[in-house]
């Protein structure tokens, strides 16, 4: 179970998250913005008063602990070659790999995938061999990946897959209320561009926060959601028509 300090460190991220502010909590608690902030500060703070600041954020105590557990930074992104090669080569493994990142429980897991209890076993010890995974007796798991997985450049799953997901996810028409495609071009220069570059890995890292707190959420809390971010130097093929300079347009 996650540690009392790291518990109070992801409930402060919840609220921020969330837009509650201390002065929310001190209602909450019926206690002073100030007595508040020494609560958070100091790190120690009684369960009653972290499960009062859950009901804050529409939260159970249990999926506050999970969130914090998750949140430990033995965790890694980065994968290795040869986890990708299996991965790869076995399009249900990765399939039920993905799924367990993303926090589905084994049993769900073999359920959508129609996986058989024999199957899923051998999965589970691949991947556990595999060190993507600890596999515990009664089909408990430990993913030892972050869903925000960074892929190897080139390797063998953006090999596999990238060309096919961004293509399906730009085909859609993006028509539904919480969808939003933009897409716009400018002229800028240099010093802008790098600016822009780095906002937008800010902005990432952002959206990889929130995402890492809603990991340990229950699945009908959560939806399955695609972020496109991109930057380039580019053109429209049809100015190629026209002009010789094309580095102007």
């Amino acid at each position: 179970m996650a540690n009392i300090s790291r518990i109070i460190s992801t409930l402060k991220q919840v609220l921020k998250k969330d837009g509650k502010t201390y002065k929310d909590v001190g209602d909450k608690l019926k206690i002073s913005e100030s007595s508040v902030k020494r609560l958070f500060s100091n790190g120690s703070m009684s369960l009653e008063r972290i499960e009062l600041i859950c009901e804050l954020v529409n939260m159970t105590i249990f999926e506050l602990m999970n969130l914090a557990e998750s949140s430990k930074k033995s965790m890694t992104r980065k994968t290795t070659l040869e986890q990708e090669n299996s991965l790869a080569a076995d399009e249900e493994l990765f399939m039920t790999f993905y799924l367990l990142v993303s926090r589905w429980s084994v049993d769900d897991v073999s359920a959508y995938l129609n996986l058989s209890g024999n199957t899923i076993e051998k999965h589970l010890i691949k991947l556990d061999k595999l060190k993507l995974i600890e596999y515990h007796p009664n089909n408990r798991i430990k993913p030892l990946i972050r869903k925000s997985i960074r892929w190897l450049k080139g390797g063998p799953i953006e090999t596999k897959y990238k060309t096919k997901i961004i293509n399906e996810f730009l085909a859609d028409g993006f028509k539904n209320p919480d969808e939003v495609l933009e897409f716009k071009t400018w002229e800028l220069s240099l010093t802008t561009l790098e600016i822009l570059k780095k906002k937008l890995k800010s902005l990432e890292k952002e959206i990889e926060e929130m995402a890492r707190l809603d990991e340990g959420l229950p699945k009908d809390k959560i939806v399955s959601t695609g972020f496109l971010l991109a930057l380039r130097n580019w053109t429209f093929s049809t100015y190629q028509n026209y002009g010789n300079d094309q580095s102007q347009i």
